[in-house]
């Protein structure tokens, strides 16, 4: 490894973007991957006019792992969220976490590289100050909803071929919990008709929609309300025959986590929201306790209240 502290470094990591924003260290990215993007503005004014550096797959091993053409420039290291076999890259993946906080202590890591390890323990304190405060917030309110991960599946020619539930990851279920919701927690489950999706989504009184849809913005996958009212057949009678209306649809309570999101198909929710816990903590309370769907979140966009996404580009830098 290159001698610490770094001073130029190769970015292809969006969680590790946030970490130098919140360190103030942006100006150590000397390059990125040729495809790596973000959404903050100044960092995507950052990157504009650094060099991109191409990646290189080993399709040999059974599992693909990817090292980083630097070859013989000055640039000392790589950040990646992927698999590296090149001793001058390293992983950083909060996705990796098993807890909300465990998330946040990522900033803990990659402070090292710059000695700056004494702001690190400093941000994180304060992270983890406000997220117990805003768990104990949720303790002490009596409501008590119930959340689910789902997803319509829609192929290139535009029919719905199926619709699916999925689980959380295990700190999200964490979260999801420390904001007093009820996760649906059972194995995933795939529906080949609307009917039987419904039924077993019907006493949700949150969704959280992960489908995708190839929208005109730079390829961004983004599903507008009316996407969801075709894909999850949203007014259709003969598809409600199984029962009364979603208490999800009825509480206007269908999210998703692309309130902030870049022309070309970034979204905080990969960036800061993957470090700072505390704040999502805080959107996931106001998912549990609003009325009619919660419209004051900082990075979940409500679908029914017609919430659309702040789209961001270089242009909003304010630096």
């Amino acid at each position: 490894m290159a001698a610490v502290p770094g001073s130029k470094i190769v970015l292809d990591s969006a969680p590790t973007s946030a970490i130098l924003e919140l360190l103030g260290l942006q100006n150590a990215v000397a390059a990125s991957y040729k495809f790596f993007e973000v959404t903050s503005p100044c960092m995507q004014q950052l990157l504009s006019g650094l060099p991109r550096i191409a990646q290189k797959f080993n399709k040999r091993r059974l599992t693909r792992r990817v090292a980083y053409d630097i070859g013989n420039t000055d640039l000392q290291w790589t950040f990646t969220t992927y698999g590296m076999n090149d001793a001058h890259s390293f992983s950083v993946n909060p996705e990796s976490a098993s807890d909300m906080l465990g998330k946040a202590e990522w900033i803990k890591f990659v402070a090292a590289f710059f000695n700056k390890e004494a702001e690190a323990n400093k941000i994180f304190a304060g992270i983890e100050e406000r997220y117990n405060a805003a768990k104990h917030t949720s303790t002490t309110s009596t409501t008590k909803k119930t959340v689910g991960f789902a997803r319509y599946n829609k192929v290139a020619n535009g029919t719905i071929i199926g619709w699916t539930i999925d689980q959380p990851q295990a700190w999200m279920a964490q979260g999801l919990a420390d904001a007093g919701l009820d996760v649906h927690n059972q194995d995933i489950a795939a529906f080949s008709d609307i009917d039987s999706f419904n039924k077993a989504t019907s006493k949700w009184n949150v969704l959280i929609d992960l489908s995708m849809e190839p929208l005109a913005h730079g390829g961004a996958k983004v599903p507008e309300w009316d996407n969801l009212v075709d894909g999850y057949k949203v007014g259709d009678t003969q598809a409600r025959k199984s029962g009364s209306e979603a208490l999800y649809l009825s509480d206007k309570s269908i999210y998703r986590s692309d309130l902030i999101s870049s022309y070309r198909n970034a979204t905080d929710y990969n960036e800061h929201l993957q470090i700072q816990v505390d704040a999502l903590l805080q959107d996931l309370n106001k998912l549990a306790t609003a009325d009619s769907g919660a419209t004051d979140t900082k990075w979940y966009r409500n679908l029914p209240n017609q919430g659309g996404i702040n789209w961001v580009s270089a242009a909003d830098c304010k630096n």
